[in-house]
């Protein structure tokens, strides 16, 4: 049997892309197993997002806990979205962490080839897809596994720009990192 390279790494990649889609989004509402109060907060932030409480993606939230006011309602309009896509549910408010968890395996694996080549990008996009602590955030429905996201988005973009030196690039990447403090 002659392989295509090209065949071999789509087949790769797509091996590694669904058992990460697996591992986060496979009975999504029942495990975890109970909703953490986090959980319950950021769906309320969501909430206040759709029903026009909370006033930008600047202001905080949400407006109805009191001294918990610290999280930039930016999060809270992304969460709003899959909330309005998935219902009102435990599906809804976990859907955004199971996406970011997701994408967070092509863009290990960007990074990774990026800075140490093709076969540690796919052991490291693997590791990643399957490793317990990722799985779970990525699994919980608030804003924890939205950090390691940008983070190595911010990481390939800093890379990139600096390896092309493009004004465009080091743009994008200024965007990236001030969004992920966000």
């Amino acid at each position: 049997i002659i392989y295509n390279i090209k065949t071999r790494d789509a087949v790769l990649f797509f091996i590694i892309l669904i058992t990460a889609i697996v591992f986060r989004v496979y009975n999504l509402e029942k495990i975890p197993l109970e909703v953490n109060q986090e959980e319950g907060f950021a769906s309320v932030g969501a909430l206040e997002v759709l029903s026009g409480v909370l006033k930008g993606p600047f202001d905080f939230g949400p407006k109805s806990a009191p001294g918990w006011t610290y999280y930039s309602g930016l999060y809270y309009y992304g969460h709003a979205f899959f909330i309005k896509i998935f219902g009102n549910s435990i599906i809804g408010n976990r859907m955004f962490a199971a996406i970011a968890g997701i994408l967070c395996v092509p863009v290990t694996m960007l990074f990774t080839k990026e800075a140490a080549g093709k076969k540690t990008a796919y052991l490291a996009g693997f590791l990643v897809a399957v490793f317990g602590v990722h799985i779970h955030f990525s699994r919980f429905g608030f804003m924890f596994i939205h950090s390691a996201l940008w983070g190595i988005l911010a990481l390939y973009m800093i890379l990139v720009s600096d390896r092309k030196k493009s004004p465009y690039l080091f743009a994008i990447t200024g965007i990236v990192i001030g969004i992920s403090q966000y």
